[in-house]
């Protein structure tokens, strides 16, 4: 048997798995309808074979981009459009509630990130034309451009200077 899903076939869409285990999908589904781009997070019971709302937002900047990470009581997505500045967002898995949300400034540009676990995240910032211009190789924030910066719940902490070419 083939299935086919016929749902929104006029929208672009973009699905983006984060998290499988044996009883629950995790996923952020991406829907750009006209200029406006939705994101959903979802969730599907493997058991009853429903799904479920997690949250869902309207995303002002359609270049975003999106990078999520599960844990067993949270969410973390980090929204980012490769400039200096990033959006953390926690959210409570269960009830989809946002628990915190910040904003990010760097010296540089959004390079990539990881998380390590739900409390701390790594983040590498590249330099960009206005930093490597300006002669400022030091962020009070974030460390230096072109290096890593620790995230842990709210405090920043540079964690290294290493430089790309």
């Amino acid at each position: 048997m083939k299935v086919v899903d016929i749902r929104n076939v006029f929208e672009k869409r973009r699905i983006q798995l984060f998290y499988v285990d044996d009883d629950f999908i995790y996923y952020a589904e991406e829907k750009l309808q006209g200029e406006l781009s939705n994101l959903y997070i979802l969730e599907y019971n493997r058991d009853t074979r429903r799904e479920r709302l997690v949250t869902n937002y309207t995303l002002e900047d359609s270049s975003f981009v999106q990078h999520i990470f599960a844990f067993e009581e949270t969410i973390l997505l980090v929204l980012e459009n490769g400039s200096s500045s990033i959006w953390v967002v926690e959210l409570d898995r269960r009830s989809g509630m946002e628990l915190s949300r910040r904003k990010l400034n760097f010296t540089g540009r959004f390079y990539e990130c990881k998380a390590i676990d739900a409390n701390n995240i790594i983040f590498t910032a590249a330099p960009d034309e206005k930093s490597k211009g300006n002669g400022i190789g030091h962020n009070t924030s974030c460390g230096f451009y072109g290096g890593r910066c620790f995230f842990r719940k709210g405090k920043y902490k540079s964690i290294g200077s290493e430089r790309f070419q």
